[in-house]
């Protein structure tokens, strides 16, 4: 029972197996509580979510939030939101790691390992919060994707006026 502020774990303490008694804090303890609530708005709502800020409005989490990115997106726009979540996710991360093994500029290099591992941290730490939702995070770093991509997108037309073979000689027909 995720009430209580401890629960029982079998843990191997030397040659002999006995519980161990695991004590949470109590904002441990909101946070599993709530992401159990969450979990319940899911199942109940699968497929379109119960609405953006729903679990505020209703008020099921009191003065909180559910602390958890995902179970938040999960719950408010369903399985077709947290799957285009995920997709724009891995596409930011994979289009910038590809753009800096490409490029030949050291700049857009740097930018494009930066912005995948600053996303990377940035997903992990939403399984413990709700960082999507602070505009002082997500204001700098849908800029530096602007950046990223729009570097990528000069980069690919400036080599696409280049000519495919040396010195601009073209094979005969």
């Amino acid at each position: 029972d995720l009430s209580k502020m401890g629960y029982n774990a079998p843990m191997a303490m030397g040659r002999y197996r006995r519980p161990m008694e695991i004590q949470l804090d109590a904002s441990s303890m909101e946070r599993f509580f709530n992401w159990q609530l969450a979990k319940g708005a899911i199942f109940e709502n699968l497929l379109i979510g119960t609405g953006y800020w729903s679990g505020r409005f209703l008020g099921l989490f009191g003065f909180s939030t559910v602390h958890n990115f995902y179970l938040t997106v999960f719950m408010e726009t369903g399985i077709i939101g947290l799957l285009a979540f995920l997709w724009l996710s891995i596409q930011v991360c994979v289009q910038s790691i590809r753009f800096a093994g490409r490029t030949s500029d050291p700049l857009f290099e740097a930018l494009g390992k930066g912005l995948a591992a600053g996303y990377i941290g940035i997903l992990v730490h939403c399984f413990f919060g709700e960082t999507f939702e602070s505009f002082r995070l997500t204001g700098p770093l849908w800029m530096m994707c602007g950046t990223v991509f729009a570097a990528k997108r000069i980069q690919e037309e400036q080599l696409s006026h280049l000519p495919s073979q040396p010195y601009g000689i073209r094979p005969a027909a």
